[in-house]
Formats: structure tokens, C-alpha cells, sequence
């Protein structure tokens, strides 16, 4: 994830939650690529990113997800948010590639479904989400949330 650019507040893969050093409501606009699902704590993530953003900010971003179903596939399960040692692994591990650590892999805790939908709208946002292709800019299938906090 990236505010204001500065690479200082995008989260590692060892995260369990996403912490910006910033003011409650001082941001705009905040962009997030393909990490929710490599962070313990989404609900916590989320509402960090609900807490910088000004009323009526955007969330743009970007994450893999299923719109055919409504339930998210948990493949770890958080007992303690604050201790990994008490994760459940109810699914085989699943990694991705991540340059930023050093084992180069980070964590796949879940593939979210439509539910992800209903908790950004619990944490006062929006939902507009879009799979659209672009193919005269090379950008081919795009699936992009578009989230507004309420003001």
C-alpha cells in the first residue's frame, strides 16, 4: 500500500496489520496493490485506512477475490492478532512471491470473496468495483474496487 507516495509506509510481508504513521483524516486518497490478502488483520488494515483518509477519500486497489462467491476462503486463521505463533493453518500454505523479505515469499491468508464487499461497507465505505479491459493502454483484466469514505 502507498500514501503520499513514500515507499516508508508501504506494509512488509512480516505484517500483521497495516500502521501509517499519519493524522487521523489527512489524506485524500490512498492505492493498494494486491496486499490485503498477505496481511493477518484485514479488518485492522481496513479501518487504518478508513482512520487517514479525509471524509469522502478514495480507497483504490486492487486484490485477488472471487465475485461468484460470497464467502472469502480463509486459508489461515488469526486466533491472536498480535502473536503469529497462534495462526491456524486450515488450508495448505500458499505463498506468493514478495522481494521484500528476506525468504522472497510472503503468506496467502485468504482469497476473498463478495463479503469483503459488506466489511468495507461496515468500515463507512462505498463499494464500486469494475472489471474492465483497456487494451489500447495494454491494461487487460482489470478488477478494481473504488471506495469512497462517507463524509
Amino acid at each position: 500500500m502507498s500514501a503520499l507516495g513514500d515507499a516508508s509506509l508501504t506494509p512488509r510481508s512480516a505484517s500483521r496489520t497495516w500502521k501509517p504513521p499519519l493524522a487521523s483524516g489527512s489524506i485524500d486518497a490512498c492505492t493498494g496493490h494486491s496486499f490485503l490478502y498477505l496481511v493477518a488483520d484485514r479488518r485492522a488494515t481496513l479501518a487504518e485506512v478508513a482512520r487517514v483518509l479525509k471524509p469522502g477519500g478514495v480507497y483504490l486497489f486492487t486484490v485477488p477475490h472471487f465475485r461468484h462467491g460470497r464467502e472469502t476462503i480463509v486459508r489461515v486463521k488469526i486466533v491472536d492478532s498480535a502473536d503469529p505463533g497462534k495462526d491456524e493453518f486450515v488450508m495448505e500454505k500458499e505463498y506468493h512471491g514478495d522481494a521484500n523479505s528476506e525468504d522472497h515469499r510472503a503468506l496467502s491468508y485468504r482469497a476473498y470473496g463478495t463479503d469483503l464487499d459488506e466489511l468495507l461497507n461496515e468500515l463507512g465505505f462505498s463499494v464500486d468495483y469494475s472489471n474492465e479491459d483497456f487494451p489500447e493502454a495494454g491494461i487487460m483484466s482489470t478488477e478494481l474496487f473504488f471506495c469512497r469514505l462517507s463524509k
